[in-house]
C-alpha cells in the first residue's frame, strides 16, 4: 500500500488559489494551483451551490487540496496494489457506468480512490477531514472535482433525482420528463424563448417534499449541457447553440438570455412522449397510482453520487437519497402528453397553462 512518505511529499505549497462551498450551511474549502479552475466551478455551480463561505459561522466540513504533478501522480500511483480492496460502483453523466478502486491504507486513517476513467487518485487523510485529488497530465481534473462537490452537496438531500427539465415562470414551475428524444430540452427552449420561463434545471432535478401532503418544490442539479443538432431543428434563431461551448446550465441561461431560478415550487409534473403520427397534441390527466408508476421510470440512480461516501467521512451530511415516495406526488397533478415537432406552439400552451394553473381542461 502507499507508504507514509509517499503521503507526506504530497504538499500545499502550490495550491494558492481556494474557494468555499457551502453545503448544508457547512463550508467544503478547496485549494487549487488553478485560478481558472476555480472560476469554472464558481460559473458551473452558480446558483445551485453557494461560494464563499456564506453561512454564518459555517463549520468545515473537509478541506480538499488539488495537486496537479505526475511525479505525485506515479509515485502514489505505483505503491497501491495490484488489486484494491473493493470496486466501488458509479457512472458518468448517468449513463456511463464504470467502477471506482478503492484502496485502504495500512495507516488506518488515509485510502485512495482511484478513478481510471477520468485519470484522478483521490487521498483522503485523518478520517476523511483532509482529501487530496492528485491529476497528472491529461487528467479530467475539472470533472472530478465538480463530481465530488456536487455529489455531496446531492448527498445532503433525502430527495429523489428527476431526469428531466424544470423550468419557472411567476414563481410557479413545471418539471418536464419523458425519455430520449421526447422533447424535453425543445419544451424547455421554446417555453424560456416564448413565454418568459426561466430555467431551474436542465436534465436533472431533486423533487423536495418537506411533509406529505405539501406543494412539491423541484431544486435544480447543475449538470453539463449537451445540444443535439435536432433539439435546435424547430429553432432557426438558435442554431448556435449547438455549436456554442456551452458546459453549465448558467452557459445555456446566457445564451437563452434568460435568468435561472435556483428552485421553484412545482405546479404541474408532465411525462412527455413522441408520437409521429398524432395531427394535435393528446393530453391525459394521470390518476395519482399513474403517475408514481411512471414516475419511477425517470428517476436516475444515486449510484453517480454514493461514491463520495467514501471520499467524505462526514456522514451527518452525506445522506442516502430517498427513492420514489410515493407522497412526493400527492400534491401536485400530473399529466401525460403526446406530440411531435410540428405542434410546438400548442405544447407550449399547453405546458403554460398546466404551469399556471394545474388544471386539466385546456
Amino acid at each position: 500500500m502507499i507508504t507514509l512518505e509517499a503521503l507526506q511529499k504530497i504538499g500545499h505549497d502550490d495550491a494558492v488559489h481556494s474557494e468555499g462551498f457551502v453545503l448544508d450551511k457547512q463550508t467544503m474549502r478547496l485549494a487549487s494551483s488553478s485560478a481558472e479552475l476555480l472560476d469554472d466551478l464558481r460559473s458551473f455551480f452558480c446558483p445551485y451551490i453557494s461560494h464563499g463561505d456564506k453561512a454564518a459561522k459555517p463549520a468545515r466540513i473537509c478541506d480538499i487540496t488539488h495537486v496537479e504533478n505526475q511525479t505525485i501522480f506515479d509515485l502514489i500511483k505505483s505503491n497501491l496494489p495490484a488489486s484494491p480492496d473493493r470496486l466501488i460502483p458509479t457512472s458518468l453523466n448517468h449513463d456511463v457506468d464504470y467502477n471506482l478502486r478503492f484502496f485502504r491504507s495500512e495507516l488506518g486513517d488515509a485510502s485512495v480512490i482511484e478513478d481510471a476513467l477520468l485519470g484522478l487518485l483521490y487521498v483522503t487523510l485523518n478520517h476523511g477531514q483532509d482529501i487530496m485529488i492528485v491529476s497528472a497530465a491529461g487528467s479530467r481534473t475539472r470533472t472530478g472535482v465538480l463530481r465530488l462537490i456536487r455529489s455531496l452537496w446531492v448527498l445532503g438531500h433525502s430527495a429523489p433525482i428527476l431526469h428531466g427539465c424544470v423550468v419557472a415562470k411567476q414563481g410557479r414551475g413545471i418539471a418536464i420528463a419523458g425519455n430520449k428524444y421526447a422533447g424535453k430540452t425543445t419544451s424547455l427552449l421554446n417555453l424560456c424563448t416564448t413565454r418568459g420561463y426561466n430555467i431551474v434545471a436542465n436534465d436533472r432535478a431533486m423533487l423536495v417534499a418537506d411533509t406529505p401532503g405539501k406543494r412539491l418544490k423541484a431544486v435544480g442539479v447543475p449538470t453539463v449541457v449537451n445540444i443535439r443538432r435536432n433539439t435546435v431543428k424547430p429553432f432557426p434563431n438558435f442554431h448556435h447553440l449547438f455549436d456554442a461551448s456551452l458546459y453549465s446550465v448558467g452557459d445555456l441561461a446566457k445564451a437563452l438570455n434568460v435568468p435561472i431560478t435556483r428552485d421553484v415550487e412545482i405546479g404541474a409534473v408532465v411525462f412527455l412522449s413522441y408520437l409521429s403520427t398524432c395531427d394535435a397534441p393528446q393530453t391525459r390527466r394521470l390518476s395519482p397510482d399513474e403517475a408514481h408508476q411512471i414516475l419511477a421510470t425517470h428517476l436516475l440512480s444515486t449510484k453517480e453520487y454514493e461514491w463520495a461516501n467514501e471520499v467524505s467521512s462526514n456522514r451527518t451530511l452525506t445522506k442516502r437519497p430517498a427513492t420514489a415516495n410515493p407522497p412526493v406526488l400527492d400534491a401536485v397533478p400530473c399529466f401525460e402528453l403526446k406530440s411531435n415537432e410540428t405542434q410546438l406552439e400548442a405544447v407550449a400552451s399547453i405546458l403554460d397553462t398546466w404551469c399556471q394553473s394545474g388544471l386539466s381542461d385546456v
